[in-house]
């Protein structure tokens, strides 16, 4: 392997991490003059025709450029060294994935590295944690839409965008069925680097995959969530023993509630599960649940009109839907619906019971948990025990299953 210049490597770092989805283009070594610049092009260009592609995928330069980003304090440092050695890798190092939305409103392939070979990337900021996003970094030409490709090739005008601070960067989602697709910028060219969510990726084990967490996207802005109006008055109540107020919110603030939970949710008991699901829904927008016993323990407050919105999977018997922010596309809850009203009363006494107990829960998205936003180091600390118990299970339906056109 060729020799690398640690300053080389340092300075390809500190000058790309100047802007998030830099333009990658192959070009002549650039003179040292315009090395000096802060043009994270430039330098970029640079790194590309001074290593070749064997190079930047050997494991010692990946460390090298993985320590230098670490100890960068720039915002979105992993997205530059994903879209580096993206553009780095040969033809033949590629491999096609088919993805989409679980309503089937937008489907294409890309072509990546293997995602073995490539840690995926969970930002820890606050829209992305409440979107569970596990981040795959790509160039807009590595990517064919085959259907719902919109205005820009990626879905725009098909998907909804929401943005947020600066409004630079769009968190695009499916407004039908919930489904993060990831973020962009408006006006993007070929060569213009995106963040898509391996989540959409069909045939891909994600619990197998390694996941490298960091605040690489976290804005600069502090994010404050808001806070559920009569949360004065729940905390009035008086509690039984073991209970305990959680609150949270979507990330625009549309829908906020408050949970009295039956226990401690970091308590591993078995009336007090959290579940991990890796159902076709579920998986796609990192269901993570809990499922306090009776419905009325969560107490919703919804500021727009129309914003708490539900989708009904086609897979499987349609007794449930995922419920999210139509304006933000985060995921709140689950609405239980159970058998039609026709088939219960047509059933005996005692499963008419069984199922109204059944249906009397409010599954709530433990990643819409304000605790989750690690807002203070009690929050931090809880948010690590809760993730602890969470169990995984393996959903009924075959994560890949869509039966929309």
């Amino acid at each position: 392997m060729s020799s690398i210049p640690s300053s080389l490597v340092e300075g390809c770092i500190r000058y790309s991490t100047r802007t998030t989805y830099g333009t990658l283009r192959r070009c002549s070594p650039p003179t040292p003059r315009i090395m000096s610049t802060s043009s994270s092009t430039n330098l970029l260009a640079f790194a590309m025709c001074t290593f070749n592609a064997r190079d930047l995928q050997s494991q010692l330069v990946r460390k090298k450029l993985s320590e230098a980003l670490e100890r960068s304090s720039r915002a979105r440092r992993h997205i530059s060294l994903d879209l580096l050695l993206a553009t780095m890798s040969s033809s033949a190092d590629l491999k096609t994935y088919a993805g989409n939305c679980h309503c089937g409103a937008i489907k294409f392939t890309v072509s990546l590295p293997p995602l073995e070979s490539t840690p995926l990337r969970a930002c820890t900021c606050s829209i992305c944690t409440k979107k569970g996003y596990l981040f795959v970094s790509l160039k807009k030409s590595a990517m064919s839409v085959t259907k719902g490709a919109g205005s820009d090739g990626l879905g725009g005008g098909v998907l909804v965008d929401y943005a947020f601070n600066d409004k630079k960067m769009l968190h695009r989602f499916c407004g039908r069925c919930g489904t993060p697709f990831g973020v962009v910028r408006q006006g993007m060219g070929p060569e213009d680097g995106f963040a898509l969510n391996a989540r959409m990726l069909m045939g891909v084990d994600l619990w197998a995959l390694d996941v490298k967490e960091g605040s690489g996207m976290a804005p600069e802005t502090v994010y404050t969530p808001r806070v559920f109006p009569q949360l004065d008055e729940i905390k009035a109540q008086t509690l039984d023993d073991g209970e305990k107020i959680y609150t949270g919110s979507c990330h625009c603030g549309s829908i906020a509630y408050a949970l009295k939970s039956p226990r401690d949710l970091a308590t591993p008991v078995e009336e007090n599960k959290c579940l991990e699901c890796d159902c076709s829904t579920c998986i796609r927008h990192a269901g993570m649940y809990t499922y306090p016993r009776p419905r009325s323990r969560v107490s919703v407050d919804t500021a727009a009109a129309d914003a708490l919105r539900t989708y009904i999977s086609p897979v499987g018997k349609g007794f449930g839907g995922a419920q999210f922010c139509a304006i933000c596309g985060c995921h709140l809850f689950q609405n239980l619906i159970g058998p039609p009203a026709e088939k219960v009363a047509a059933a005996p006494a005692h499963v008419q019971e069984r199922i109204r107990e059944t249906l009397d829960c409010k599954p709530v998205h433990l990643r819409s948990l304000d605790i989750a936003l690690g807002l203070t180091d009690a929050a931090k600390e809880e948010w690590i025990a809760v993730k602890k118990q969470v169990q995984r299970e393996k959903g009924e339906s075959g994560r890949d299953t869509v039966r929309c056109a």
